[in-house]
């Protein structure tokens, strides 16, 4: 089992880089949304190598580079970021949702506790999101958005404590 992780992490690794490298130019910072395609066609290249289906995966990437590079899409400049995002809507934006995450967080600890706390950890969960709470779980999956604001906020705002 550790053999196969470490051959399909190296073999991740190997295509991120060799990807990383051929897209290089067209990547204007580690959130732009293109590193996500990257690093996607990077594990179905990594994940298909032991099938039939490595072949077309290749030709699909193969394919998709060569129909990017015809377009002639702009190559990166020093765009600074301030430039392209609403600072001061992301800092809002960033601020609710924080503390709608909060609230509900409280809400589901008073109503149901700590689920890792309870007899059977893996129903309380299940359970959790039952009579009319399942909305719920979809502002629970939108706190990884939370992450990435206030990582962003931390990088290009001027009160860096105020977010940290």
């Amino acid at each position: 089992m550790e053999e196969l992780v470490l051959r399909f992490g190296l073999y991740y690794i190997f295509f991120s880089f060799l990807l990383f490298f051929l897209f290089k130019k067209y990547l204007l910072s580690i959130f732009d949304p293109f590193l996500f395609t990257v690093l996607m066609m990077a594990s179905s290249l990594s994940l298909s190598t032991d099938s039939y289906f490595f072949f077309y995966v290749f030709f699909s990437i193969l394919a998709f580079t060569i129909g990017f590079r015809l377009i002639k899409l702009p190559v990166r400049n020093d765009t600074k970021i301030e430039k392209l995002i609403d600072l001061q809507l992301l800092e809002i934006f960033t601020i609710l949702f924080f503390i709608l995450y909060v609230v509900l967080s409280l809400y589901f600890l008073k109503l149901s506790g700590v689920p890792l706390f309870s007899d059977n950890p893996t129903e309380a969960k299940i359970s959790r999101f039952v009579e009319g709470t399942g909305w719920m779980r979809r502002v629970f999956f939108l706190s990884n958005f939370l992450l990435i604001c206030i990582c962003l906020l931390l990088i290009v705002s001027k009160k860096d404590l105020y977010f940290l």
